[in-house]
């Protein structure tokens, strides 16, 4: 079974642009057309019109599960030639509409079958001439649910549920879902998102329908993504609901039921948490927390959407509020949120209330106290409004407030701030709740600091804290948008520690250095600053200036220069990681760069970035700045030997900024910088997704690029605009040139541990450079000299070879010598091989995948280094730690480590680990 499971994804992840569309980003059928903006043809040629269907053609894949489209027509120069498009089958039938054949599949074959399509190409009275292809269709296989959960992202799948629920834009819904329940009865699937409305096409509850989709794992559930239904059949059948009330008290994995009816037995009524449109309503049985989320733009189709008033949603919301503390039986469609289960209702009556929990006057306090709470920093001055009677139990819990410093302040239910205007200051303010003959505090340690602190100090600081952080914007993750007006990006320290911004209110690009004044949040396991938060940009982005202009600019302006390194002031050091040299125009002009942290030659053409400076009265660029070397010679755009007229006007969008808002199927033609890749290289498909970004921020998606380009990279792309969830990108079928490939040329400073990383594409330079001991401690960094170490290590590869992994195997356990021992662990799916040299840890498994490394009783580890694969993969941090340590070696200590799978945003959600290299001793 699974290996006809294989061979069918392999048919049907090859099919591209023609069939099945719907399911891929870009890809919109439409009438071939040569844009006009070649050179006029001066009479009609139907061997033109050939020549360039057939190259339309060549690329588009002849196994066809499903109905698709060709063209009818194909446009070359000022002339239309009609395609006739005829098969040799009777059951397949072919009918043309605006300028498109359809050609209709018996698709649901029990057997493959083979077919010929034949184009007759024609234009008015000239002879016309035929092409012919030869297509299959794949046997109509419909995967079993085992298989549908093993699936991997992209997979493209058929299944068959019966229909438990459904949403369908038709009726108020913001999208096309349906919830589904597998015949066999061993679990449920969750449909995302859909191309069509299954309510305006008739679909019922009961009835057994077919979708063909994506795979599309989102936060610790498997889920399949677009794509289309078929009614297998409308007879009705009734799916029980699932009585889950011991696995969820046991905090079992729930991933198998989604999109399943479920109910819950006996949990207590909790809390309310408000959102506008959307609200989640917690209940808790045995410690385990779990909500109903009344967002009504994703009720059924049975129930009520309005947005405003809606009667449903108060109905559910209002009686949930009143019968705090009661028990109740809760049932719902099942649904997983970083793997924790929530339910949507499937109608008003979702809580089934059965009687009140009587507590005591302490349960009552404790209560109360849990759910106040209060940030751990002010940035600014502040009037904060807090409860004087309890939250839950408002006629018996009573509330008094007290501070130990002035600078916060209690009177009338109000904590007046005042945030000192020099050093920072930390304040205790303490919470007292009574009821009846029971009285408890809380106490609450605050900063009050009008300056910057650190990003490691905002990573630490708990949700809701005010935050004061200053950083250089490294990354475009989102560009502004004028009708929101917000962006979102990514800062970084000078260590490399970064931050992200989500939905900023003040519009930057990359280069700006900013302090961010906001909240902190976290959102997928991953610290944030949340939407709303406003920047200053202190130091703009660095700007292109002569040498001479340089020296005319005040200190500490950044600034980017080019020159030809002249002389070598200082050697390079080793030490340091620096060199003094003298740059020199191509007018003569020089310029002092001091301490330099690239290492570059006389006769190197570079591009400087860095601090203006003075030293006794002359300007000079300052200790830090970093150089790209580039050829050719940057003095001046080279002369053409041999010069040609202009082209003629293109009607092309040549701007990243153009294409965002250009029309779907507009001609491209826009030049930009690699930032990061929505999808790495494939090596079995031979292409990437990679994201490019202009000097304004601005970043689109480049689909299926058949060139494997690196972060960095400047490249150009011709090609069509194409739409994927409403977003523009560069369709598949683009052409990519490399313009200037990336030359790793800023560096963080190597250490006695960690190699040099580059800091625009994270590829490290070299080795760590080790430690240097004299007199029992290192010259570098002062550590004190211990016992003679060992380093061993294996690639994965290595590991696959000798112990004969597959994609089946999970869970590894291994050694790399006769002390060092490895452990994968994790859910289901962690620890699979792939690609003959890699390991994938999951962070969306339950529990999440971890490694953990360990030397026996008598040695001690020094040090791990974790190679990875890079791009937008998931992050390892080391035991609690906060920060991604891949691909660089980290200091550990102890005879065992473990590190955990993070998230990484919404797409990154395995490390794919290469190596691994561990360092130990001797225990003192």
């Amino acid at each position: 079974m699974k290996k006809l499971l294989s061979l069918l994804l392999v048919a049907l992840l090859a099919i591209g642009a023609l069939s099945l569309a719907a399911c891929f980003p870009g890809n919109t059928p439409e009438t071939p057309d040569n844009g006009g903006n070649n050179t006029p043809v001066s009479e009609p040629s139907i061997a033109d019109a050939k020549e360039f269907l057939l190259g339309y053609l060549e690329d588009e894949a002849t196994v066809t599960p499903a109905d698709y489209t060709l063209p009818a027509q194909v446009k070359v120069g000022d002339y239309t030639y009609t395609v006739t498009w005829t098969a040799n089958r009777e059951d397949i039938t072919i009918t043309v509409e605006n300028g498109l054949a359809k050609i209709d599949l018996n698709e649901k074959t029990p057997e493959a079958f083979e077919y010929t399509l034949t184009a007759t190409i024609s234009y008015g009275e000239l002879t016309p001439d035929t092409i012919t292809r030869n297509c299959s269709v794949p046997a109509y296989l419909v995967v079993s649910f085992e298989d549908y959960m093993a699936a991997n992202k992209g997979d493209v799948l058929t299944i068959e549920g019966i229909v438990v629920a459904m949403n369908g834009k038709s009726v108020g819904n913001s999208r096309n879902h349906l919830f589904l329940a597998d015949a066999e009865g061993k679990g449920g699937y969750y449909c995302y998102q859909l191309d069509d409305d299954p309510v305006a096409a008739g679909v019922e509850i009961g009835m057994t329908v077919s979708v063909t989709a994506t795979v599309e794992p989102y936060s610790g559930m498997q889920e399949l993504k677009g794509g289309t239904f078929q009614i297998v059949s409308t007879e009705k059948t009734n799916v029980e609901t699932k009585d889950i009330t011991a696995a969820f008290a046991a905090g079992e994995s729930l991933k198998n039921l989604v999109g399943l009816p479920v109910t819950i037995k006996g949990v207590e009524i909790g809390r309310q948490v408000l959102g506008g449109t959307s609200e989640y309503l917690y209940f808790a049985l045995n410690g385990k927390e779990g909500y109903v989320r009344t967002y009504i733009t994703d009720f059924p189709h049975n129930m009520s959407h309005e947005v405003e008033n809606n009667p449903d949603k108060t109905a559910i919301d209002t009686l949930h509020a009143e019968k705090f503390g009661w028990t109740a039986n809760v049932t719902g469609i099942l649904i997983l949120y970083n793997s924790n289960p929530y339910l949507i209702p499937l109608g008003t009556d979702c809580f089934e209330y059965l009687e009140l929990v009587e507590k005591t006057a302490e349960e009552k306090v404790d209560i109360e106290l849990d759910a106040i709470t209060l940030p751990g920093a002010y940035n600014a001055d502040a009037e904060v409004t807090v409860p004087t009677v309890g939250n839950y139990y408002p006629t018996e819990a009573v509330i008094a407030w007290a501070s130990n410093n002035a600078a916060i302040a209690y009177a009338d239910g109000k904590l007046t701030i005042t945030v000192p205007e020099t050093d920072a200051l930390t304040v205790e303010v303490t919470v007292t709740v009574t009821v009846g003959e029971v009285t408890k505090t809380k106490t609450f340690t605050i900063t009050l600091s009008k300056a910057p602190i650190t990003i490691p100090e905002a990573l630490a600081l708990a949700d809701g804290s005010n935050v004061l952080v200053s950083g250089t914007v490294v990354k475009i993750n989102t560009v502004w948008s004028d009708q929101y007006n917000n962006i979102s990006v990514t800062i970084a320290d000078e260590e490399g520690n970064e931050l992200y911004l989500y939905r900023l209110a003040t519009n930057v690009v990359v280069g700006d250095v900013i302090t961010v004044k906001g909240v902190m949040a976290t959102y997928n396991n991953a610290r944030q600053v949340a939407a709303g938060a406003t920047a200053e940009i202190t130091d703009p982005a660095p700007v292109e200036v002569s040498l001479t202009e340089a020296v005319a600019l005040a200190d500490g302006r950044r600034v980017i220069v080019k020159g030809t390194v002249k002389q070598i002031d200082t050697a390079w050091s080793e030490q340091y990681g620096n060199i003094t040299v003298t740059i020199e125009d191509a007018e003569g002009n020089t310029l002092y760069i001091y301490r330099l942290k690239t290492n570059v030659q006389v006769g190197d053409n570079v591009i400087i970035t860095g601090k203006v400076g003075s030293y006794n009265g002359a300007k000079q660029i300052a200790a830090g700045a970093t150089a790209e070397i580039v050829t050719p010679d940057v003095g001046g755009d080279p002369v053409d030997p041999d010069p040609t007229p202009d082209p003629e006007p293109s009607n092309k969008v040549t701007t990243i900024e153009g294409a965002l808002s250009a029309a779907v199927g507009a001609e491209v033609e826009i030049t930009g910088t690699v930032s990061e890749f929505y999808q790495g290289w494939n090596t079995q498909y031979n292409n990437c997704s990679p994201y490019i970004v202009d000097e304004a921020g601005n970043r689109i998606i480049v689909f299926r690029c058949k060139v494997d380009v690196k972060v960095g990279d400047v490249i150009k792309v011709v090609g069509t605009i194409g739409q994927y969830n409403e977003v523009n990108q560069v369709a598949e079928g683009n052409t990519v040139t490399v313009v200037t490939a990336h030359v790793c040329s800023d560096f963080t400073p190597a250490d006695c541990l960690n190699a040099a990383v580059c800091k625009v594409c994270g590829l490290t330079n070299g080795e760590a450079l080790g430690h240097d001991y004299a007199d029992g401690a290192c010259t570098r960094c002062g550590a004190t000299q211990t016992a003679s170490t060992v380093t061993v290590s294996k690639t994965i590869a290595e590991l696959i070879t000798a112990l004969g992994w597959t994609s089946s195997t999970t869970k590894q356990s291994f050694t790399l010598d006769d002390n060092v021992s490895v452990k994968i662990n994790g859910g289901s799916n962690t620890g699979k091989a792939y690609s003959g040299n890699q390991i994938r840890i999951y962070a969306t498994d339950t529990p999440a995948g971890t490694i953990t490394i360990s030397v026996p009783e008598g040695y001690e580890l020094v040090s791990i280094k974790i190679t990875t694969e890079t791009g937008t993969y998931a992050f390892l941090y080391l035991n609690d730690g906060t920060t991604d340590i891949c691909n660089q070696t980290v200091a550990v200590s102890g005879n065992t480590v473990t590190l955990n799978s993070v998230k990484n945003g919404t797409d990154g959600k395995q490390v794919r680990v290469l190596a691994i290299e561990v360092t130990y001793q001797p225990a003192n």
